[in-house]
């Protein structure tokens, strides 16, 4: 089945990546949200887990190798056509990761990709609910007691 006009919501993963006090920002290559800021996230896989997904996708679109700590919210992201259809639909898993190594490599999804904090975010032309998602995810990794210097 085809992910573009859907017959029901695709499941996936949205990772909010840190390095110290900055996270990673993809320039997306690819609809929803082309020439965007968001954050590396995809399609999951029959089997696969949020937290495999998540090393998954980072690695294909940046070269970077993370550690998945925590997920901490579900977000639908729905964009409808100028019928009103649902052109595209995802359920994704929101994961707060720490960065382990790796240099950023922009590669599948992203035509670009940097570190940023969330003063920076503000901005940049980013996709719906990325400044959302990195201040839930840095109170997430704060509260948890994982955050790295």
């Amino acid at each position: 089945m085809d992910r573009h006009n859907p017959a029901r919501p695709w499941a996936g993963v949205v990772v909010v990546l840190w390095q110290g006090d900055r996270f990673l920002l993809t320039l997306r290559a690819k609809a929803p949200g082309a020439g965007c800021g968001g954050r590396p996230g995809g399609g999951r896989n029959l089997g696969e887990t949020a937290f495999a997904a998540a090393v998954r996708e980072v690695q294909e679109e940046t070269g970077i190798l993370c550690a998945p700590r925590s997920s901490f919210t579900t977000v639908d992201i729905i964009e409808r056509d100028a019928h009103g259809a649902a052109a595209f639909h995802f359920l994704l898993a929101a994961v707060v990761a720490n960065y382990v190594s790796g240099a950023i490599t922009p590669r599948d999804d992203a035509a670009d990709a940097r570190w940023v904090t969330l003063e920076e975010l503000a901005s940049l032309p980013n996709v719906p609910m990325t400044a959302e998602l990195v201040a839930q995810s840095r109170a997430q990794r704060d509260k948890s007691g994982f955050r790295k210097p």
